[in-house]
């Protein structure tokens, strides 16, 4: 019975790195546009896929700090810390001042 849990914990393990946004998002970005990148990210992954958006930008693809700005929105308790998108935590599933507030910013 513990080999099975220790398996089914392996393969958890396994799907959830997989998933993670260092993991899958970095091939899918796009390269960056000649003048401004926005970047809008939103729900309980948006931290962490700004972070690793903005570190694929900056520290990949060097493009200058200036040209790098936007917003992410996830409830509260999970924000990251950014460099150059704003991070709002805002609550779900009630909107409240901060997720309007993000709202308008994004548009």
């Amino acid at each position: 019975m513990a080999g099975h849990r220790t398996f089914l914990e392996t393969l958890l393990r396994t799907a959830i790195d997989a998933a993670h946004p260092s993991t899958c998002l970095p091939p899918l970005l796009p390269p960056p546009p000649t003048g401004r990148l926005i970047l809008l990210a939103a729900g309980k992954a948006a931290g962490s896929m700004a972070e690793v958006a903005e570190a694929h930008y900056l520290d990949r693809l060097h493009i200058t700090a200036e040209r790098l700005n936007g917003v992410a929105v996830a409830r509260h308790g999970y924000g990251r810390p950014l460099r150059r998108v704003r991070m709002i935590e805002a609550g779900h599933p009630i909107p409240d001042a901060a997720g309007l507030e993000a709202a308008e910013l994004a548009l």
